[in-house]
């Protein structure tokens, strides 16, 4: 292959390149031409927090998660009991952008930690014959989630609304990084198979971490309180990726899977939003 014609082949790359660049370019500045971008009179970014609340129920579960640890003659000592109705919160740093006279496009991040309730975990042993013999360590109270999620939303605005004050709608998705704060003795477990000098020993699941992706879709509206200052208020619904059911217990590989899958789809399920903020 002469090279004089590799010459004009990169020559003619180079022109589709720059024919595909102008192109996107005159097509950018034409949708942003005909669509008017005008923002909240004249502001296009908005800075805001908020919060999504719900009410958690466990009437309907046909148990309740039993708390406590081993005294020194090995017997059990209940621990403490809580309410089958808990309100539970997230604060949300939020981040809109307006990007045409009905749609913008929103970054959210939400930082929490909840004391949840916390499932039994089974540990196998082999044994000399070939069996498994399993033990259950049991939760002495809750313990807390630290949770972070970071997410993306669609937000479009209906009727003769216009971003970023009216209804709107939004489409969007979280990643939550997930990790239960526990110590040295937040399980317990009492049985002489394991350990016959002591009888009790301690232990927690292993991982501790997991992380989860929700699907999210929200209705509300906003409101212009001043030149500059925009109130919110709607729901959020969220539907994990993982879904698990509430169990008395898990098996420890599966327990920060299967507990964290559990507490984020009762946090992300239903949620009322009320929230704040300045058009900059």
């Amino acid at each position: 292959m002469s090279e004089k014609y590799l010459k004009m082949k990169f020559s003619n790359s180079n022109k589709v390149i720059h024919s595909l660049i102008t192109l996107v370019i005159l097509t950018g500045i034409s949708s942003v031409g005909f669509s008017q971008v005008s923002g909240f009179l004249g502001k296009k970014l908005i800075i805001g927090v908020e919060v999504s609340s719900m009410v958690k129920f466990n009437l309907l579960s046909d148990f309740d998660y039993k708390y406590g640890t081993y005294n020194a003659s090995g017997n059990f000592v209940q621990g403490p009991e809580y309410s089958q109705v808990n309100l539970r919160y997230r604060p949300t740093i939020r981040l809109e952008y307006v990007i045409s006279r009905k749609n913008s496009i929103q970054g959210i991040v939400r930082i929490f930690n909840p004391m949840v309730d916390a499932p039994n975990y089974i540990v196998g042993q082999p044994t000399s014959w070939g069996a498994t013999e399993e033990f259950v360590y049991k939760p002495k109270d809750r313990v807390k989630m630290k949770t972070i999620n970071f997410g993306l939303n669609y937000k479009w605005y209906m009727g003769d609304a216009l971003s970023p004050v009216g209804v709107f709608m939004t489409l969007g998705f979280e990643y939550s990084q997930i990790k239960f704060d526990l110590e040295e003795d937040s399980f317990s477990n009492n049985d002489s198979r394991y350990n016959s000098s002591s009888r009790i020993t301690y232990g927690n699941p292993v991982p501790e971490k997991t992380s989860i992706i929700i699907l999210t879709y929200g209705l509300g509206k906003q409101y212009a309180l001043s030149n500059m200052v925009l109130m919110n208020v709607g729901m959020e619904f969220g539907l994990p990726l993982r879904l698990s059911k509430k169990e008395p217990e898990y098996e420890m590989d599966e327990w920060a899977d299967k507990t964290g899958a559990v507490e984020t789809r009762l946090h992300s399920l239903i949620s009322v939003v009320l929230g704040f903020s300045l058009a900059l």
